[in-house]
Order: structure tokens, then C-alpha cells, then sequence
């Protein structure tokens, strides 16, 4: 986790050093004992300003967008993104995900992904709702 400020920036006094231990730590973990089966990839997001020894959580993805944007019109009256602000709202996060972990219990959350993130919602449930072929 780097201030919001920083997303966009190289910053050479920004500190990974905590999160590279954890990245260690985790790598040597699954090259010695490999994915559980169906795990193609993890997620791991570190809090910031934490100390090597602050648990892990186990989380999923969180449906909660935590960022918003920021519009704003220009000379022509146009409506233009200017950026982006985070706004964390806990009462709206599922307590078991990524978010909830990272940024109200600080825990590094660890979210085991797959590459096919296709919806599960059988076809003919999405045909009758779309145009015809």
C-alpha cells in the first residue's frame, strides 16, 4: 500500500522492504509445496508502514470499489476525469476480503486468484437478457 499521491510516482524513499520479506516468504512457500489445485496466482497486498511480523489474512476479492473518480469540466463544458480518490467505507466491505484485511484490520491479505475470471451464471441466463445472433 504507497499514499495515493504515490500511485503514479517512483519514489526511492517509499519502503518495500517489509512487503519484499513477505514476497519471499510466500515464493519459497509454493516452490517447495506448489499451488493448492485451481490456484493459478496470489495477491498479496501489504499494508503500509507495517512490521514483518503482522498476520496474514486469507481473503477474497472484494466487491467493494474503493476508489472513485474525480470528474471535472473543462474550457468546452466537457466533463473530464481528473482523478481518482479512495474512500473506504468498512460497513459496505465483506469482512472476509482483501480490503476489509488491508485496510481496517492492517493485515496483509493474501487472495488466491485464477486466470479465467468468467461469470459462473449458467449461458441461457445470459442470452435471454442480451441481443439476438
Amino acid at each position: 500500500e504507497v499514499e495515493e499521491g504515490q500511485y503514479f510516482l517512483h519514489n526511492p524513499d517509499t519502503d518495500f522492504g517489509v512487503a519484499a520479506q513477505f514476497a519471499r516468504r510466500f515464493a519459497e512457500a509454493v516452490l517447495r509445496e506448489g499451488l493448492a489445485p485451481g490456484v493459478e496466482i496470489l495477491n498479496i497486498n501489504v499494508p503500509q508502514a507495517v512490521t514483518p511480523d503482522v498476520p496474514w489474512s486469507l481473503t477474497r476479492v472484494s466487491s467493494y470499489s474503493h476508489f472513485h473518480a474525480t470528474v471535472q469540466e473543462n474550457e468546452y463544458g466537457e466533463k473530464v476525469l481528473a482523478g481518482f480518490h479512495r474512500q473506504l467505507d468498512f460497513h459496505k466491505m465483506e469482512t472476509d476480503s482483501d480490503m476489509y484485511a488491508l485496510f481496517k484490520q492492517r493485515h496483509v491479505s493474501v487472495t488466491p486468484l485464477t486466470i479465467d475470471s468468467t461469470a459462473h451464471t449458467p449461458f441461457d441466463d445470459i442470452r435471454r437478457r442480451l441481443p439476438a445472433a
